[in-house]
Parts: C-alpha cells; structure tokens; sequence
C-alpha cells in the first residue's frame, strides 16, 4: 500500500492578513507546479498553494516528503513577508477578493463521491466571487493492490475511515473553521475513487490540513488510514452497531464525539495505542505545541519532543 496525500494552505503577512496564493507562484496553477526535487511538487488551487508530495510505502518517508515541501512553500512566502498557515477555512478581506486572478474566483474542485448517499456531492455556493471564505483540505490518498474499486466496497471503507479517522481528527481539531469548511465540502463520506498508475486507491477527503503541520498528527492519522484497509474484514462488522447519522453528525457539526470515541474503546481493535486517553493527551498536546511553536514543521518523534520540553 503506498500513501499519498495533497494538503493546502494559505499564505498571511505579518500582521495576519491573508494573501492568494498566486502572489507567491505567479504562473502556477492547478497542473502546472513547481517540481521540487524528489519530495513533489507546489501547485497552487485558487486562493491557496498546494502539496503534491510523492507517494510512499513509509509514513516516515511520505511526511519527509511533506515536510520539505512545507519548507519550499515557507521559503517562497518568506521572500514576500509572509507566512504559511495550515488552516481549514480563512477570511479574506474585500480588497484580495478582488485582486483575486479569474481561476480563483470560482470553485474549482471535481465532483466527489458520498458513501453514506451514494451520490455526488459537489461545492455549491452561489457566487464564489464574492464569497468572503476559501477553503482548504487535507486529502489523504492510498492505493491497494487487491481494490476493484467496486462501489459498495469503497463505501464500507469511508465509513470505517469516518468512525476511526474522521471522528477522531474532528475532535483534535474541533474549530469554528473545521465546521464552516465542512458546510461546503469534506463533508462524512466525502472520497474519491483514485487509479495511481497500475493500481487502483481511494483518497479520503474529509481531513482538513491541520493533521500535516507536524509528524505526530500525521503519522497516526496515516497509520489508521491503512489499518482499516488492513484490518477491513473484521472491522466491518462494528459498522453495524454504529448509527450512521451519529458518525455524520459528529464529523460535520460536532455532535456526539465523547460517546463515539467510548464505542471506539469497547471495540479495542485498536488498543492499547489508539484510545480516548490517548488521543485526550495529544489533544492537549497538539494545542500547547500549536500555542507555543505556531509555525513548527518538523519531523521529531512525539516522545522527543516532550522530551525536549522537560
């Protein structure tokens, strides 16, 4: 199984004022990007840049990946007084909207799928041009070599994703942003069938791109992506006792979290290293860190991080 993502970010000045993308890469667009040596590429989707890191069989390997492109994009911002930030959704203020080039005056993203609908779910907002808001993910990709990319299957998997994976990050990163984003796209269920080259994927888009600002969020988040696939058969059956409207409810608005994350520990599939407390602890941690070290992307273990600040 190799892991892929592409998580977006947004550009601010110095005094926390939010600058397009385009103002940084000028002549980039959404299939046009900086390549930047083995890591990937910077391209740049409306309003924000974007990551294309290659994908890897390593999560270890794949958040290298990542982080030397978070390191291209801050030094490219860096010469223009700005910073990067990795945030669900952002304001801009009526002047950028203007400045704003025409590909970025509309949403541009393709027609998902929804697991729970079975439908195409696709962003609808009446006049992008004058909608104060831009929005930013963090899709997670990976490819299996035994996917048919049969659609009932699929649909199994997201939702193993959304009671594993989607409801834990939305606890980690409750903000007012994740739900304002989560109104337009991202929403439970959100995927897309993938073909990355000779094998067949899925790539999940409901995380937004706060997991990808340091390795700990990453790694696990990753980790549990591919455990479901793993471990698919007999997490299925849990799906059972698990009422979908809940699992959407808690991903799109907030509700019911506590008592989703209690049935995650009596299922104890993923026990010891994958429980409320624990994610409780990193919580907090996540937080304290974000406060004291704001624009920190680096790839140190969890454990030497706390280390370090003992």
């Amino acid at each position: 199984m190799r892991l892929g993502s592409d998580p977006e970010g947004f550009f601010l000045t110095r005094a926390g004022r939010v600058r397009s993308a385009h103002r940084v890469f000028p002549d980039v667009g959404k299939h046009d990007g900086h390549l930047i040596g083995a890591g990937g590429r910077i391209s740049r989707d409306g309003a924000v840049f974007e990551l294309n890191p290659m994908a890897s069989h390593c999560r270890e390997t794949a958040y290298y990946y990542i982080a030397q492109l978070l390191r291209r994009a801050r030094t490219a911002g860096r010469r223009y007084g700005y910073k990067i930030v990795l945030v669900p959704a952002i304001k801009l203020s009526p002047k950028e909207l203007k400045a704003l080039p025409e590909d970025a005056r509309y949403f541009g993203c393709e027609a998902s799928l929804n697991a729970y609908s079975g439908e195409a779910t696709q962003i609808d907002i009446d006049d992008p041009a004058t909608h104060p808001y831009r929005y930013a993910g963090g899709h997670m990709h990976i490819s299996f070599a035994d996917s048919s990319n049969d659609q009932v299957s699929n649909d199994k998997l997201v939702k193993l994703w959304d009671l594993f994976l989607g409801v834990p990050l939305t606890y980690l990163f409750d903000s007012p942003e994740t739900f304002l984003r989560r109104r337009y796209y991202g929403q439970a269920g959100d995927y897309r069938p993938q073909k990355y080259n000779d094998q067949y994927g899925l790539e999940y888009r409901v995380p937004g791109p706060e997991l990808f600002a340091n390795s700990v969020s990453f790694s696990l988040a990753f980790g549990v992506l591919r455990a479901c696939v793993s471990d698919k058969p007999k997490l299925c059956p849990h799906l059972k006792g698990v009422d979908s409207a809940r699992v959407q409810g808690a991903i799109n608005l907030g509700q019911n979290i506590p008592s989703l994350l209690e049935h995650i520990d009596s299922i104890g599939c993923m026990a010891p290293w994958y429980t409320s407390r624990i994610l409780a602890d990193l919580k907090k941690w996540l937080r304290t860190h974000h406060k004291n070290n704001p624009a920190w992307f680096g790839i140190e273990s969890w454990a030497r991080q706390k280390a370090r600040e003992k």
